[in-house]
Formats: C-alpha cells, structure tokens, sequence
C-alpha cells in the first residue's frame, strides 16, 4: 500500500497560526486531525477578543442599563 498524501500542509498550518495570532490569540496548542482539521487552543480562554456583535450587544447594554 503506498503513502497517503496528508490532508494538510505546513502552510495551512502556518496561516492558521498567523490567522489567530493577527486576532490577539496566544496560541498554546496545535492539534491536527487525520481528517486534516487544525484546532487551535490558546493560553486562555477568556484572550480571544469578542465579535463585532458580542462589542454591538455590550456597548447597546451599557448605554440602556440592561443586560
């Protein structure tokens, strides 16, 4: 049987990490999938800087006290 081909490659890689450090993550972890799937975990949880929405929906609460 020969070698399979990898569903990924060190530039995939590379940009998914380039791609969540551009958003403020600090990457802690890499993990690849046989399926070629990149899961990116960062040293915490709470770094990862919120949505646009998630900014809309605060900014709309502090300016009409609701939550």
């Amino acid at each position: 049987m020969g070698k399979r081909r990898p569903d990924f490659n060190q530039g995939d890689v590379c940009r998914a990490i380039a791609g969540a450090r551009k958003a403020g993550i600090e990457v802690a972890q890499v993990e690849i999938k046989k399926d070629g799937t990149i899961t990116i975990r960062s040293t915490t949880e709470d770094q990862a800087p919120p949505d646009s929405l998630d900014r809309e929906l605060a900014e709309f609460s502090e300016r009409h006290g609701r939550d």
